[in-house]
């Protein structure tokens, strides 16, 4: 049994200044999530392509990261995040909404 932390990506810590919060956000607060709050795993938001006109539910494309939620290099940040919260052994949930798309989705 473990405490889940579930953070909503775009209204987490902007990192970039743009006034959304990214993913370079939630990658320095892995340490606090992990050791101050005693969580073992993190839940995201969905993270996926989209243009976050239903909280980032109607996705686009389920390949690509939302580029509103980087603060510049979406793959490696991505990346980065979830090797340092194998690093803290936090786990990590990303939440898919495939029962949701965008109709904006090809």
């Amino acid at each position: 049994r473990e405490v889940t932390y579930q953070v909503f990506v775009p209204s987490f810590l902007d990192t970039d200044g743009d006034g959304i919060g990214d993913l370079e956000g939630v990658r320095q607060k892995l340490s606090y999530i992990r050791n101050d709050v005693g969580a073992g795993v993190l839940q995201l938001s969905p993270i996926f392509q989209s243009p976050l006109l239903d909280a980032g539910y109607d996705v686009t494309d389920f390949r690509l990261v939302n580029p509103k939620l980087c603060a510049g290099h979406c793959e490696e940040e991505l990346s980065l995040m979830l090797d340092e919260a194998k690093n803290l052994n936090l786990r990590v949930v990303l939440e898919i909404p495939v029962n949701h798309v965008s109709d904006q989705h090809p």
